[in-house]
């Protein structure tokens, strides 16, 4: 704005001093250079003829300073044009800058909230499958209620007949912090509640999981009965509950496969099955429990 008001100002000065030039070359032009000869010598005495002189050079000074000041005056404008000039391509890029900005502002925008939604929507998702889980799990824990009962039952009938009602009574407990592994793989979820990262939702674990790949064969950890064995079981895939006598029970759940049946006695390291991911919120996994009756146990206290 500034330079704009000085460059019109300079336009103005400049085209008085022209007309101001103008005016006196059209004199200078109609009078020639005669005039000024005759106004010098048509006086009457030396003094006079001085004096006419020295007012003719005032004229011829006035003359060029005129000229100077309009040359002048030509230069502001010339300097005010390109620096006006010089500023409105600045401005110009500045705006081109600002645009490019304010686009990536906007794309900026509009890239996060896209991911809030995303997160809100795995969120969602996510605290789903975390409720369904917990379905599951109580599931698990009344029928294990069941099984005990069950069990409790058999034992007591078997006693009455005179019959030893658990032939492998004892091994189990024996084998604390003995036991084989079911798989081999990192521990990635213990037992007890677990907080998500990102969420904050709680989910209770009542026994660990243990990632391997899909497929990867699962083993006994130690002699007992085929109590329950379940393809898909509550939305956890397959499941395969083994009873070791004396109340103790192992979970091996999230199978993609189950390979025994109920009823059967299998040994310590016998394939049960193959690990899967149904169910899981930590991907491909072995989910493992040890219960004494209905209460889970550590398993990470139960195995070698």
């Amino acid at each position: 704005m500034l330079t704009r008001a000085n460059l019109e100002r300079s336009v103005a000065s400049l085209s008085t001093k022209r007309d101001q030039l103008a005016h006196r070359l059209r004199h200078i032009y109609m009078e020639g250079p005669a005039r000024d000869l005759e106004f010098l010598v048509s006086t009457k005495s030396f003094a006079g003829l001085m004096m006419r002189w020295d007012f003719l050079q005032m004229v011829a000074e006035q003359d060029r300073l005129l000229l100077e000041s309009v040359e002048t005056e030509k230069d502001k404008v010339e300097a005010n044009k390109k620096r006006l000039e010089s500023n409105l391509q600045e401005v110009s890029v500045n705006a081109q800058r600002t645009t490019k900005e304010s686009s990536k502002l906007t794309n900026l925008r509009e890239s996060r909230a896209s991911t809030v939604q995303q997160i809100q929507s795995k969120r969602e998702e996510y605290e789903a499958a975390a409720a369904e889980l917990e379905r599951s799990a109580r599931a698990v824990a009344a029928l294990l209620a069941r099984l005990e009962r069950s069990r409790q039952a058999e034992a007591t009938k078997a006693r009455g007949e005179g019959r030893n009602p658990q032939p492998y009574s004892g091994d189990f407990a024996r084998g604390q912090g003995q036991l084989d592994w079911p798989v081999q793989g990192n521990i990635v979820g213990h037992m007890g509640l677990e907080t998500h990262p990102r969420f904050g939702t709680q989910v209770r674990n009542d026994g660990i999981d243990i990632a391997v790949p899909s497929g990867t064969p699962v083993r006994a950890v130690a002699k007992g009965r085929v109590d329950f064995a379940n393809d898909d079981y509550e939305g956890i895939g397959g499941m395969v509950v083994l009873n070791h006598g004396d109340g103790y029970y192992t979970i091996y759940s999230h199978l993609s496969e189950v390979n025994v049946s109920s009823g059967i006695e299998v040994n310590s390291g016998t394939v049960i099955g193959r690990s899967g991911e149904t169910g899981s919120l930590k991907g491909p996994v072995l989910h493992f429990e040890v219960r004494k009756g209905a209460t889970p146990l550590n398993p990470e206290s139960w195995l070698r």
